[in-house]
């Protein structure tokens, strides 16, 4: 289901598209109607594929700090970095690669350390920290930060075809009229 849309705001956008050839706009619409990605990043090592195989709909994403490769691009709507022992520099690139988007830190390896806890409060990140042997809390994150994707998808999608009406006079009065519609304004006003 596209953005947190209800049946009426799918409805809307469907009629849309049904009355507007226009390509720009089918690119919105498409855009906005795509599934909300999520991985898991992190150096080699650090866990990423066992927290992958424990939640559902995630990508394991390798090539962080990878001697010899290029870092990998970090687009996805929802992401968790695994690090193990420290934040290292390639972490924190990963990480500030990120910024506006939900990003979860995971603290790894947490069998190499003799205090756990004290771990994890030690990790100097600007995102939220949980502990790797904390999978419920993980994937309750997880959830949420799917939702917040969701919904920006939505707010996005209103911006968008703003810009389309426009940049378009002949899409412009459908456009407006979805705008107008009692789908959109229930976005708009959050409800």
């Amino acid at each position: 289901m596209p953005g947190t849309s209800t049946d009426a705001l799918a409805s809307a956008v469907e009629q849309l598209t049904r009355q507007c050839d226009d390509e720009e706009l089918r690119r919105v619409v498409a855009t906005w109607g795509s599934p909300v990605t999520a991985g898991v990043s992190g150096r080699a090592g650090v866990g990423k594929s066992a927290l992958v195989e424990q939640l559902d709909g995630v990508q394991e994403v390798r090539g962080v700090d990878t001697p010899g490769a290029a870092d990998p691009v970090l687009d996805q709507d929802v992401l968790v970095h695994v690090v193990a022992r420290t934040v290292t520099p390639a972490d924190r690139r990963a990480l500030s690669s990120r910024a506006g988007l939900d990003t979860l830190v995971v603290a790894g390896r947490l069998d190499l350390e003799t205090d756990p806890r004290a771990y994890v409060a030690s990790l100097s990140v600007d995102v939220p920290v949980v502990p790797a042997d904390d999978v419920t809390a993980v994937r309750h994150w997880c959830v949420d930060a799917r939702e917040r994707a969701r919904r920006r998808r939505d707010t996005t999608l209103l911006r968008d075809l703003e810009r389309v009406a426009a940049a378009r006079p002949d899409t412009r009065p459908a456009v407006e009229t979805f705008l107008r519609s009692a789908a959109a304004s229930t976005l708009r006003n959050g409800s």
